[in-house]
């Protein structure tokens, strides 16, 4: 961890959801915001450029989209440029999350990118006493919702699996000072107690509402970002319904064995480290 003095970031014990693509990070996000005191909303991708070094640019189309998905106006984006340049070198998202969160009357905000996880040194780098909690999921049904959902090939997966855990290697597998990891099977199958530990891990009372989701406000998101890009979002699709099982162990039928095969020799070393819970939850909804 880097001294006090380079530290930039203001807010109060941010919390870091990260993990693939299709793992449940989204799922947990919104778990983590319905607690009273949490703040959370749509993913920033806060370390694109575009957002890191772009924040000046309120025409670019990165920023536009990013304060239309928070609900921010012309004025609050130049309030927030002030206060930019009066402490520069803070995250431009800090600033940004902190005033959403006083905004919605919350004492600290959640942040949701997939690729948090690819930046963990960067995030202590920038504040103190942040939390990342990486949503792990069985890398087989990870694909199986690449392939249908997203229509990636099997190499474009394995590359971004391979190339994943570059900040959070050491970490894999057992969680440490700031760093928690949560099974997307655990979660959909036992949420009450993993949010319990989780709010425990981050400081923060249990709240009842944050083992059931709250599927209307899952249905205004999705309306929201189907407005906003034109196009529907089948992650968000799935915060429009309660919370369900049916896709642990999809990969059975989404993939052929060849893929399966290949996913579990590729990425070896990874089920060294999560394969036998996976065996066994999925085994038990087979």
């Amino acid at each position: 961890m880097n001294s006090e003095a380079t530290i930039k970031g203001t807010s109060p014990k941010p919390i870091f959801v990260g993990g693939l693509m299709k793992s449940g990070t989204t799922l947990l996000r919104a778990l983590l915001g319905q607690h009273p005191r949490i703040y959370a909303s749509f993913e920033t991708h806060w370390f694109d450029d575009a957002i890191r070094l772009g924040w000046r640019e309120p025409e670019s189309r990165r920023i536009g989209l990013l304060f239309s998905l928070l609900g921010l106006d012309r004025d609050e984006y130049e309030h927030l440029c002030q206060q930019m340049q009066a402490e520069p070198g803070r995250e431009f998202i800090d600033v940004v999350m902190q005033y959403c969160c006083e905004r919605a009357g919350r004492a600290r905000w959640v942040e949701k990118t997939p690729d948090n996880i690819r930046h963990w040194r960067l995030i202590r780098k920038s504040w103190r006493e942040p939390t990342l909690i990486h949503v792990t999921r069985e890398y087989k049904d990870v694909y199986a919702s690449w392939k249908v959902r997203r229509g990636d090939s099997l190499e474009t997966f394995l590359a971004a699996a391979k190339t994943a855990y570059e900040d959070i290697g050491p970490t894999l597998g057992r969680d440490s000072q700031g760093y928690l990891e949560v099974d997307y099977q655990d979660l959909v199958c036992d949420t009450e107690t993993v949010m319990r530990r989780i709010l425990d891990r981050v400081g923060e009372d249990w709240y009842p509402g944050c083992a059931v989701l709250d599927v209307d406000h899952g249905t205004r998101e999705r309306t929201k970002f189907k407005e906003l890009m034109g196009r529907e979002s089948w992650t968000l699709v799935s915060l429009s319904k309660p919370i369900f099982t049916n896709s642990i162990g999809q990969w059975r039928e989404c993939l052929s064995k060849e893929e399966a095969a290949r996913i579990e020799t590729e990425l070896a070393e990874y089920y060294r480290i999560f394969g036998e819970k996976w065996s066994e939850t999925s085994d038990s909804h087979s």
